[in-house]
């Protein structure tokens, strides 16, 4: 657990959660006017750029989400396996204490259409929740949600 989650989970502090979300609001208004798009899920908000997409953590869930998903990425020499997850390209930064993760962007797709394009489905996108798996930019199937809440 991060210093950062151990510090936004203290249920006594009012000036900490206030803070986290007066923070928040600031970086999803940096974000919002530029973005070609704006998801909002239960744990983030999640802005679609041009050629990639930016997490902002809306509660304690969506920065252990964060946290995970900018921890655990494949470079883009990794090895296609079908049976290993291959996740999106990601990179994290902290910006006032909030964990931001940037993604490459991932053209999402179904099951038929992966069968369509590889001749099979792998069997690592039946471990992704909700089938969120598509083709990033130079063809690789990856999950582009990953997180563990």
């Amino acid at each position: 657990m991060t210093k950062l989650y151990k510090k936004y989970r203290e249920p006594d502090s009012k000036l900490v959660v206030d803070t986290f979300l007066e923070d928040r609001e600031k970086l999803c208004a940096r974000f919002r006017d530029r973005a070609e798009d704006v998801h909002c899920g239960r744990n983030r908000e999640v802005f679609l750029m041009r050629g990639y997409v930016v997490k902002i953590p809306l509660n304690h869930c969506g920065i252990a989400d964060n946290d995970w998903e900018g921890s655990v990425s494949n470079c883009e020499d990794y090895p296609q396996s079908d049976w290993q997850v291959q996740y999106a390209r990601t990179r994290m930064v902290y910006v006032n204490d909030i964990p931001v993760v940037f993604m490459e962007r991932v053209e999402y797709v179904t099951g038929k259409e992966i069968v369509q394009r590889l001749g099979h489905e792998p069997n690592w996108t039946g471990c992704v929740d909700g089938g969120q798996v598509g083709f990033n930019r130079s063809g690789r199937l990856v999950a582009f949600d990953y997180g563990i809440r």
